[in-house]
């Protein structure tokens, strides 16, 4: 990851700071899917930071109503759900890593076919 891709990703000090904040002091997600989220143990930002969509509509009780609006709030505040469970260990990282890699060829050898010039995507 370059300099800028880390700026990118970096958060300002007053989001660094909710982080550790209570969810119920943070946000107005609705009575269910605070229910949900204690029920879960989720106490904090950085806790649901963590999770999936997917994993999260696993919860009982807790549908795509709630999602979308979980989703809405923490998209207000500039954060996002996870995008992919973490790995459980180095295995699953190697996996998840030569996936990737294929993927990236494939579409590499698909632009090179059809003459598509992706140097601009590389750059960035």
């Amino acid at each position: 990851m370059d300099a800028r891709q880390e700026k990118m990703l970096a958060l300002d000090p007053r989001q660094e700071k909710m982080l550790d904040f209570a969810l119920r002091n943070l946000f107005d997600f609705g009575t269910r899917a605070m229910n949900v989220f204690t029920w879960h143990q989720i106490d904090t930002l950085r806790d649901l930071l963590q999770y999936t969509p997917q994993r999260l509509l696993k919860f009982r009780n807790f549908g795509k109503k709630s999602l979308q609006r979980v989703q809405e709030e923490l998209h207000r505040e500039g954060f996002g759900l996870a995008v992919a469970e973490p790995a459980k260990d180095a295995e699953e990282v190697r996996a998840r890593f030569y996936t990737a890699l294929r993927f990236v060829r494939y579409w590499r050898f698909v632009a090179e076919t059809n003459n598509i010039d992706i140097s601009d995507l590389e750059n960035n």
